[in-house]
């Protein structure tokens, strides 16, 4: 039967499920271990800079490249149709689309039914609300919000079809997609990247697989185009302060040179070396016309009348040159008159005269022109100090102004490179690509579920096994005795009664139910019992113990008593568990508590005092087990005890003994030699199996006379086992009257 059941469960669930296929996309990302090194010039080109492919699996699966999916492509609203038990998913073929006039966060999980009249109209169904037709431009309000419906092309072919609406969270999809989606690298040296999502309808997962690798592909470009714009602005910005700075570095030249009026170093700086060596020539020429002149002035000072003038070379000056040369002729004529005429002869006297005034022009002159030479002489000295200086400052301020060209040049160099940079970010701003590329779109792959073979497999193993795990967990968990073969297969003897859980009698009595099937068990036991040996006392002795507590011996005992006193035979009920007295449903006559069996055992109540009498139960009398007393066991250990049950033998036709649990205390023992026939009670899923084995010793040990077992507490909806009784048999239904 189980597996009749599970292998038509398979069938069922193969023929409703709804297959989902697996949905795959590749990928190739450029990524940096494939990439060679750049120079440090190219690192700067962060636009093209490669991709790490672990990064961009986890922007493919981030929660915002998910959710805008979700969004555009309106995956958190699902149209399916219903024909029958099946339904059909309407995506992109859905005759209306639902458009919310609220944010979508705060929609939860919603169901509508729409029944298309026709293209313009549809009647609704959403829970908890009655059916109403509505337009399709019609605002519609519930309990998630404002909306309305707009057709698509598709809506006049399901005019008069059912179409389910189902409104999703689009933050549970999302995270159901986040997890869904697994992105796996095929490949480390060839990086390629494979994208799966399970979906039932391929086209569903088909489009966001598709909207995923566009949105990576856009927001590469997106963020290639963004470096570009913040690098292009930054470029901007450093160079229009380059611009400033290079301004400056050349205002500041030009003002360097025009203050030191300086036009090229290098020329300047040969121009002052010619110039102070032209200058030291003619200091020279200076200096030894001096010297000439200083010469002339001794001789015009010291030198004799007739001593020749010294030679003037290199004083150009014609009125001196004519001088010395007038001088010389007057010189000649007087040595050439001395030669004949004495130097005292008056012939001499305007010679001399001409010669001292020669010699005073000459003088004159000579001072004249030694003057000129000493203004000149300082002149040239103060020209070469200023050349000096000139030479003497020319590396300081050659240092400086190359200081200021080299400033300049750095400037100018960074400039060139910033506007050539700048022209290259351009023209790749205009020509971004994606690092992305698409190796295969999205394509239907293989049904992942359900997989034929595998649902069979499962069922034919559920089928089979699960009854069998069934069988061996109950098997394994069983400790208690359940059923009346593990009696008698343990004890090796015949179970003599059976007696039903007793749910339906109020007071635990068959009295309240005296037709029923639990009196009927009773009656039979009642009958057994008259088959039994018992030795030839005047009364039946009958004693009724069980192994353990709850096990129901005060409510066989009870019931026992009650049915035997039915019969017509004069019974009595003695309570000896004067530890732990039962109740026994019994309404006793007076209803004040009297003396029991510890008073009457210690000489403390006689047997009429202790004796009393149950409600609606004739010839049933009942003796309770008294107040607490110290030393039970004594007291049943005593003569006194064994002389009660003698003295009840005489005066009632059965004599029925509800005495403590064997396995617990040693009371049944004591009176087991006292008792004619012992009914040992188990009861079902109460009683250990373990206690089997010590009825079983117990059984063998003699020790109690006739002893005959009693199955209590039969349950068969709870435990499995036992009888089905058809209650209305045992009702009392009036004779047909011909």
């Amino acid at each position: 039967m189980s597996l009749l059941l599970a292998l038509g469960a398979a069938w069922c669930y193969l023929r409703y499920v709804k297959p989902v296929y697996q949905i795959k996309s590749t990928l190739a990302i450029q990524d940096e271990a494939t990439v060679p090194k750049k120079s440090t010039l190219q690192e700067l080109e962060l636009v093209t800079s490669p991709k790490v492919i672990e990064t961009e699996i986890e922007i493919l699966k981030s929660r915002r490249f998910i959710r805008q999916g979700v969004d555009e492509l309106g995956l958190s609203t699902s149209y399916e149709l219903k024909t029958g038990l099946l339904t059909r998913d309407l995506y992109q073929d859905s005759p209306v689309k639902l458009v919310l006039l609220q944010p979508f966060d705060t929609v939860e999980d919603q169901v509508l039914y729409l029944y298309l009249n026709s293209p313009t109209s549809f009647t609704l169904e959403e829970a908890g609300k009655p059916a109403r037709t509505l337009s399709m431009d019609e605002t519609v309000q519930s309990g998630f919000g404002a909306w309305h419906l707009e057709p698509t092309t598709h809506v006049r072919h399901f005019i008069g079809a059912t179409i389910k609406i189902e409104l999703q969270n689009p933050e549970k999809v999302t995270a159901r997609y986040q997890k869904g989606i697994e992105a796996v690298m095929l490949s480390k040296k060839a990086p390629t990247l494979s994208l799966t999502v399970n979906e039932s309808n391929p086209d569903r997962g088909k489009a966001l697989l598709n909207y995923l690798t566009k949105a990576l592909n856009d927001a590469s470009i997106a963020e290639q185009n963004r470096i570009s714009q913040s690098t292009i602005s930054f470029i901007n910005e450093r160079l229009q302060s380059i611009t400033k700075e290079l301004n400056a570095y050349e205002k500041e030249e030009a003002n360097y040179r025009s203050q030191r009026g300086i036009t090229d170093i290098s020329s300047q700086s040969r121009i002052y070396l010619e110039n102070d060596q032209a200058n030291g020539n003619s200091l020279n020429e200076v200096n030894v016309q001096l010297n000439v002149i200083a010469g002339l002035e001794q001789y015009l000072t010291e030198g004799q009348a007739d001593e020749k003038a010294p030679s003037t070379v290199g004083i150009n000056d014609p009125g001196l040159n004519s001088l010395i040369e007038k001088l010389s002729q007057l010189q000649l004529q007087r040595e050439k008159l001395l030669a004949t005429t004495p130097a005292d002869n008056p012939l001499f006297e305007p010679l001399n005269r001409q010669l001292t005034s020669t010699r005073t022009a000459i003088r004159n002159n000579v001072q004249g022109i030694k003057a000129s030479l000493v203004n000149t002489r300082k002149q040239l000295q103060s020209y070469k100090s200023s050349i000096s200086s000139n030479i003497q400052s020319m590396p300081g301020q050659e240092r400086q102004l190359g200081s200021i060209k080299r400033q300049q040049a750095i400037k100018e160099n960074l400039y060139t490179y910033l506007l050539q940079k700048r022209e290259e970010l351009s023209l790749k701003y205009a020509s971004a690509t994606a690092d992305v590329r698409v190796v295969d779109t999205a394509f239907v792959g293989d049904v992942v579920w359900p997989k034929k073979p595998l649902v069979l497999a499962i069922a034919l193993l559920l089928g089979l096994g699960l009854p069998l795990f069934i069988v061996l967990i109950r098997e394994y968990l069983h400790k208690r005795v359940v059923s009346r073969e593990e009696i008698e297969h343990t004890l090796a003897v015949s179970v003599l009664a059976e007696v039903n859980h007793a749910g339906k009698l109020r007071s635990g009595l068959i009295s309240d139910q005296p037709s029923g099937v639990v009196a009927e068990q009773f009656r039979v036991l009642r009958t057994v019992l008259r088959t039994l040996p018992v030795s030839q006392h005047p009364g039946r002795v009958i004693l009724i113990t069980s192994s353990v507590a709850n096990e129901g011996k005060t409510f066989v005992s009870a019931n026992l008593a009650v049915s035997l006193a039915a019969s017509g035979r004069k019974t009595v009920y003695c309570a000896f568990d004067l530890r732990r007295p039962g109740a026994t449903g019994f309404t006793l006559a007076g209803g004040v508590a009297q003396p029991g069996l510890s008073e009457l055992l210690t000489g403390g109540a006689t047997l009429a005092q202790t004796i009393q009498y149950p409600e609606g139960q004739s010839n049933l009398h009942f003796i309770g087990s008294g107040a607490p007393a110290a030393n039970l066991a004594q007291l049943i250990e005593s003569s006194a005890a064994a002389e009660l049950i003698k003295q009840l033998r005489e005066l009632y036709d059965d004599v029925i003994i509800d005495s403590p649990p064997v396995h617990l205390v040693s009371d049944a023992r004591i009176l087991a030699p006292c008792a004619d026939v012992t009914l040992y009670v188990i009861r079902q899923g109460v009683t250990p199996v373990e206690e089997l084995d010590f009825v079983q010793r117990l059984a063998s040990g003699k020790e109690f006379q006739e002893l005959q077992f009693v199955f209590n507490g039969i349950n068969k909806a709870k435990h499995g086992y036992g009888y089905e009784f058809d209650e209305s048999y045992f009702q009392q239904r009036p004779h047909l009257v011909s």
